[in-house]
C-alpha cells in the first residue's frame, strides 16, 4: 500500500526480491522534488549491502523508479548501483520515464545477465551522459531499449564486446535525436537480431560505425539506421556469408544517403536486401557482386524512392551476371544506368 511521510520522516525499504516480476515490484514514487543517492544494494541486503556485489534474484530491481518525474540527481551525493554479479532483468525499467533524471550511475558488471539493462534509462529525456558500459560477456536483451527516446543524450559509451547475444543491442539508441556520435562496433561474431533498430530516429547521426562481420545471422541488421535522415554515408559491409532478412531495411529513410557500401556476397538469401534502401532520397550509387538467387525475395522493393532525388545515378554488377538479370530490380526508368562493376 501507500505511505504517506512528511519532512523529517525517516522510513527504510525493504524488497522482497522473490516476490518480483516484471509487472509487480517495489515502486518509489514522489509528488515533489527530491533526490535519489546512495548504495541501492541496501534494498535488497540492509546488512551487507556496503560490501555486496551480487544481485541474485530476477527483476530485483525492476521499476524501482519507473516513471518518478520528481527524482533528481544530488550534486555531491552519487547514486551507487556496484553489482557486478547481475541476474535476469535485475534493472529492468529501473529510472523508465525518470524525466528529472540527468546523470546515469555507474555500471560496473562485465558479465551481463538476460534482459538485465532493459529498457533502464528509456525515456530519461533529461539524461545528457550515459555511463562507461565495460562489459564484454553479453546475455540475451541485455541492452535492449537500454536509452531508449534519451533525446538530450549526444554521446554514446564504448561497446567493446566483440561476441554478441540475440537482441542484445536492440533499439539501444532508438529515438536518441541528439546522438551525434556512435559507439565503435567490434564485434565479429553476431547473433539473431542483435542490431535490431539500434539507431532509429537518430537524426543527427552522420557517421556510422564500422561492421567488421563477415559472416551475419538472422536479422542482425534489421532496421538499424532507419530514419537516420542525417546520415550521408553507410559503413563498410564485408559480409560475404548472409543470412536471412540480414540487412533488411537497415537504412530505410536515410534520405542524406548518397553512397551506398559495395555488397561482395556471392549468394543471396530470403530477403537479405528487402528493403534495404528505400526511401534513400539521395543516393547516387550502389554496387552489387551477387551472382546467385537475384529475385524477389531477396531484393524486394530494395531501391524503392531511393535517389528521386539524385542524377546521373549508377548501379555496377558483376560481370558474371547478365544485363537482364537486374533490370526488374534496377529501374531504368527510375534513373537508373546498370554497369559493370571494375575493381
Amino acid at each position: 500500500g501507500d505511505i504517506t511521510v512528511k519532512k523529517g520522516d525517516v522510513i527504510s525499504l525493504f524488497a522482497e526480491g522473490e516476490t518480483q516480476t516484471y509487472d509487480k515490484y517495489l515502486s518509489i514514487q514522489c509528488t515533489s522534488d527530491c533526490y535519489v543517492y546512495g548504495n541501492v544494494m541496501s534494498i535488497l541486503d540492509p546488512v551487507n549491502y556496503a560490501t555486496d556485489t551480487d544481485i541474485s534474484v530476477a527483476f530485483a530491481l525492476a521499476g524501482l523508479f519507473k516513471d518518478n518525474t520528481f527524482i533528481k540527481n544530488h550534486g555531491t551525493k552519487e547514486l551507487i548501483l556496484p553489482a557486478t554479479t547481475l541476474s535476469v532483468a535485475c534493472y529492468y525499467e529501473m529510472f523508465y520515464g525518470c524525466t528529472g533524471l540527468t546523470a546515469a550511475p555507474e555500471l560496473p558488471a562485465t558479465t551481463l545477465a538476460v534482459g538485465c539493462y532493459y529498457e533502464m534509462f528509456a525515456y530519461c529525456t533529461n539524461l545528457s551522459e550515459a555511463p562507461e558500459l565495460p562489459a564484454e560477456t553479453l546475455a540475451d536483451s541485455c541492452y535492449n531499449g537500454m536509452f531508449h527516446d534519451c533525446r538530450n543524450l549526444t554521446g554514446a559509451p564504448e561497446l567493446p564486446a566483440e561476441t554478441l547475444a540475440d537482441r542484445c543491442y536492440f533499439g539501444m539508441f532508438c529515438r536518441c535525436t541528439n546522438l551525434t556520435e556512435a559507439p565503435e562496433l567490434p564485434a565479429t561474431t553476431l547473433a539473431d537480431n542483435c542490431y535490431n533498430y539500434m539507431f532509429q530516429g537518430c537524426e543527427k547521426l552522420t557517421v556510422a560505425p564500422k561492421l567488421p562481420a563477415t559472416t551475419l545471422a538472422y536479422r542482425c541488421y534489421f532496421e538499424m539506421f532507419f530514419q537516420c535522415t542525417g546520415l550521408t554515408e553507410a559503413p563498410e559491409l564485408p559480409a560475404t556469408t548472409l543470412a536471412e532478412n540480414c540487412y533488411e531495411l537497415m537504412f530505410l529513410e536515410c534520405k542524406a544517403l548518397e553512397k551506398a557500401p559495395k555488397l561482395p556476397a556471392p549468394i543471396l538469401v530470403d530477403s537479405c536486401y528487402r528493403g534495404m534502401f528505400t526511401s534513400c532520397y539521395a543516393l547516387e550509387s550502389i554496387t552489387c557482386l551477387a551472382t546467385t538467387n537475384i529475385n524477389s525475395n531477396s531484393l524486394g522493393g530494395w531501391l524503392d524512392d531511393a535517389g528521386i532525388n539524385a542524377t546521373g545515378k549508377k548501379f555496377y554488377r558483376s560481370s558474371e551476371t547478365a544485363y537482364e538479370t537486374w533490370q526488374s530490380y534496377v529501374l531504368e526508368s527510375d534513373g537508373w544506368t546498370i554497369d559493370v562493376y571494375n575493381n
